[in-house]
């Protein structure tokens, strides 16, 4: 079960990856208004709750408090609640959107690459 959780945690963590980085890209290019890509937040933030779901998971199942565990979850715990903050805060200031957007993606991807790099 816990080999399970960590293979589905650690693939999905491309997707991630991808779909950041990608609206990033959005974001500078001045897309994310259009109807193209209007998905993208959405589909970001709802991976970023499933992999902090699965990680939360693992956290309980395998029962290793170990030190650097306990660093990378604190910190993907505030890189989701970083981006559903900017998501909603994109969404409720119309004028100051493409900001909010933009560090929507950017936030949480720096506080990924934080959080992966303490487990190494």
């Amino acid at each position: 079960m816990i080999e399970t959780l960590l293979t589905v945690h650690a693939w999905i963590r491309w997707p991630v990856l991808i779909l950041g980085a990608l609206g990033v890209i959005e974001v500078v290019l001045g897309g994310l208004r259009g109807r193209r890509l209007a998905w993208l937040p959405v589909v970001f933030v709802s991976l970023l709750d499933l992999q902090l779901l699965l990680g939360a998971g693992l956290w309980i199942l395998d029962g290793d408090a170990r030190v650097d565990a306990l660093r990378h979850a604190l910190v993907m715990l505030v890189a989701v609640a970083g981006a559903h903050y900017f998501r909603i805060r994109a969404k409720r200031l119309p004028g100051a959107a493409r900001g909010f957007e933009m560090a929507g993606f950017l936030f949480p991807l720096l506080l990924i690459a934080l959080g992966i790099t303490v487990l190494l």
